[in-house]
């Protein structure tokens, strides 16, 4: 099964994972970034060095030569 995983830093030295989000196998799939504030005024953010990495292993590497 492929999978997403998202971290997050405060100062850019420690990352947290946030989330391993699940995806359905063979299904492409659309990636950003967001910011949202449900309640107040809102707040400033800033995304910096955002990057998507795949990381592949034996089985999707093999997906990927079919397709």
């Amino acid at each position: 099964m492929d999978a997403v995983e998202i971290f997050y830093s405060f100062d850019d030295q420690n990352y947290v994972m946030m989330r391993n989000a699940w995806l359905q196998d063979h299904v492409p799939v659309q990636v950003g970034l967001m910011g949202a504030c449900p309640d107040g005024k809102g707040f400033n953010v800033t995304f910096e060095h955002f990057k998507v990495k795949h990381l592949p292993d034996q089985r999707r590497l093999e997906w990927l030569k079919k397709n």
